[in-house]
């Protein structure tokens, strides 16, 4: 532990550039937010200005006001020590996918005979082809997986 000072002044390096990066985020989620709330209002007012227009997407309008907002308040210092105006601090903040946003999951989905045909490089085995459409065939009427009915069918083929 002869370099515990270097170690200690590392890791709060490491700690600050991360409270660096992540302030960024910090104040764009605050002009949003500020932006949201401001949208609502706007909403809100619209409506109760033209009640024939109540029966409009809520959500459409609001996300059409928050925008409208954000783009006439881009370059309003949101950094109060250095001065970064929103869009200097939505250019810098930490990225985050879809799946920390809450937009979008993807579920792939594979084709057991195929994945087992292409493994096989497409294999032109008599045998293998036999057991192939056996198998297709028993899964149409079975709950067993295709794997399980392929190798009792290539058994029985051998």
């Amino acid at each position: 532990m002869q370099n515990r000072g270097a170690l200690w002044i590392f890791t709060i390096l490491l700690a600050l550039a991360c409270l660096w990066q992540l302030s960024f985020s910090f104040f764009t989620s605050r002009m949003e937010k500020r932006a949201r709330v401001e949208a609502g209002y706007s909403v809100d007012s619209l409506i109760q200005a033209e009640p024939a227009k109540a029966d409009l997407d809520r959500d459409s309008l609001e996300i059409i006001f928050e925008n409208r907002y954000l783009r006439t308040h881009g370059d309003e210092k949101v950094y109060p020590v250095f001065g970064y105006s929103y869009a200097e601090c939505k250019e810098r903040e930490m990225n985050m996918g879809l799946d920390l946003k809450g937009g979008m999951a993807v579920t792939l989905e594979v084709s057991v005979p195929e994945l087992v045909e292409n493994l096989s490089g497409n294999s032109t085995d008599p045998s293998f082809l036999t057991a192939m459409d056996a198998a297709r065939q028993r899964m149409l009427s079975s709950d067993a997986d295709f794997i399980t009915l392929f190798g009792e069918e290539y058994a029985k083929v051998q």
